[in-house]
């Protein structure tokens, strides 16, 4: 609701100041409404969480132990082998759509904060784009999520000739276009489909992904 409250602040449309002011209203009632779920529900779970708490706490400790004591190969492996599922599911879906969009940012984030956390970490530009692309798709994914809210609010006879909501759904648009555009960019860069090949093969894995993999694995 914070990140949408700012998206809206920044809107500038002539006329419109009026609904502008309704839908920050109805943000901020919505943000309300969700704070006191959230503090509900950590009251219900207070209880429960201290000792389930303690107790990842502990499993922690062992696996920072063993890591220590040379013995995280199993560990590591793991990891390598997630790399390199999660590269050769990047090169799926073939098309981009804003239904598949959102799920694939999902992989892309995983991919980058396993990179992230290898040692020496993976290869920064590739890392880098990772992350472009995360942020470039979620920031359409607000934009999608508020020409929601706004459709809604504004639906029906209550507000006629709000351009509003036809401002957001086209700013909610051109962010598709642009994380799309991105996205694409990345996967011909890093991961292409070769011909012949199956799309969830582990064939044709990003250099990058592999010396990751390979330092993971080691």
């Amino acid at each position: 609701m914070d990140v949408l409250t700012g998206y809206v602040k920044k809107l500038k449309v002539e006329g419109e100041q009026r609904c502008i002011v309704r839908l920050l209203e109805h943000l901020g009632t919505q943000r309300d409404r969700y704070g006191r779920k959230l503090r509900q529900s950590a009251r219900q779970v207070r209880a429960n969480l201290r000792p389930a708490l303690k107790k990842s706490a502990n499993m922690l400790d062992h696996l920072l132990q063993d890591q220590q004591d040379g013995h995280a190969g199993d560990l590591a492996r793991d990891a390598a082998s997630d790399v390199l599922r999660l590269s050769a599911e990047l090169r799926n879906p073939a098309r981009l759509t804003k239904n598949n969009l959102h799920p694939y940012r999902l992989k892309v984030k995983e991919l980058r904060y396993l990179l992230q956390n290898a040692q020496p970490e993976a290869d920064p530009q590739f890392v880098k784009a990772l992350g472009n692309v995360k942020d470039q798709i979620g920031e359409w994914h607000d934009w999608e999520e508020l020409r929601g809210i706004a459709a809604e609010l504004f639906a029906g006879n209550r507000h006629p000739g709000c351009k509003l909501v036809h401002e957001i759904r086209a700013i909610a648009d051109r962010k598709f276009q642009q994380a799309r555009a991105a996205t694409e960019q990345l996967r011909k860069k890093y991961f292409p489909t070769r011909s012949g090949k199956k799309a969830n093969s582990y064939a044709a894995v990003p250099q990058p992904v592999l010396e990751s993999a390979g330092r993971k694995a080691a």
